[in-house]
């Protein structure tokens, strides 16, 4: 007989690295979508097609009601989690002040590897070696790296790039906290579930962008053209729906020592798509920065251990 755990083990794997490649032009997409339909708008019409385009298939493959069966704890945790970090992500790229800062931001971003290792050790009971340390001052390092505007590390290049553009670096590493403590309290509230509830969450996520640009009264700011309306419907697609869906399978059923490891080679994938589709050149001590951020995730992978 065929060993179902292993196909389910490999299956799952499988979507998280197609979630992996999908979400590496996560950052270009948004912005460009941002660019054409406002920041709260467009992805509020990409969270919101792609959730229901997700629901249309969690329905005709007849695993809606597993959706809405899953734990509370998990829609209210999980789906919290998710709405919160879409919107700081969202609100991160959008209100980067150039192409050179959505880099800067898109390096913050993906901090979020590394965070998942260090929040494992209360959230999934693992234990860790004193490694651990210098690879979360290493990912941080690079981060730093980045804020200085990808022409070298000083002091004052730092607090004046932190300062011009203060709200759209802080909510990207909000967004990394808050993936990481996503990533393992999924892992947590169902690993033994077989239902996909990131439709409905992405959904959730669409509908507070909309009631977030109604509150702060914003003027709806659409200039699409047919470029920006392809560029929405391959964000609803591929980052928003598969990436999402692929990425929540994986992380409950899929090989998480290839998984996450495979992550780390995010930021720069995603540095390399973002700046061919924004027109931008990384310098060098950008691309050191992308690569402190990988390195750093990679020792606080090797510092984890599993629970005895």
């Amino acid at each position: 007989m065929p060993n179902t755990g292993s196909s389910r083990t490999v299956m799952g794997t499988s979507l998280g690295l197609l979630a992996i490649l999908f979400w590496s032009t996560s950052v270009a997409m948004t912005r460009r979508v941002a660019e054409s339909f406002g920041t709260a708008d467009g992805m509020a019409i990409a969270y919101c097609l792609g959730g229901l385009l997700g629901c249309i298939w969690l329905a005709m493959t007849g695993r809606l009601r597993q959706a809405f069966a899953m734990p509370r704890a998990y829609h209210w945790v999980c789906g919290g989690l998710m709405v919160l970090y879409g919107l700081c992500y969202t609100m991160a790229v959008g209100l980067a002040r150039d192409h050179q800062a959505v880099l800067e931001v898109g390096i913050l971003n993906y901090l979020w590897p590394g965070l998942t290792m260090l929040f494992a050790l209360p959230i999934l009971r693992r234990r860790a070696t004193p490694l651990l340390i210098p690879g979360i001052l290493l990912a941080f390092t690079g981060a730093a790296f980045s804020i200085g505007g990808g022409h070298g590390f000083s002091w004052a290049v730092f607090g004046h790039n932190l300062i011009s553009c203060s709200l759209a670096h802080l909510l990207a590493l909000a967004a990394a906290v808050v993936w990481g403590l996503y990533s393992n309290f999924n892992s947590r509230l169902a690993a033994h579930s077989d239902g996909a509830a990131a439709p409905l969450h992405l959904m959730a996520l669409g509908v507070c962008l909309f009631l977030l640009r109604v509150i702060t009264g914003q003027p709806a700011a659409w200039h699409p053209d047919p470029a920006g309306w392809i560029c929405l419907l391959a964000t609803a697609l591929f980052p928003c729906l598969l990436g999402y869906l692929f990425w929540d399978i994986a992380m409950r059923k899929g090989n998480l020592h290839l998984v996450v490891p495979a992550s780390y080679a995010t930021p720069i994938l995603s540095t390399l798509i973002t700046a061919l589709m924004l027109g931008v050149k990384p310098s060098p001590i950008l691309w050191l920065s992308c690569a402190l951020v990988a390195v750093g995730a990679i020792l606080c992978k090797q510092a984890i251990k599993e629970p005895a």
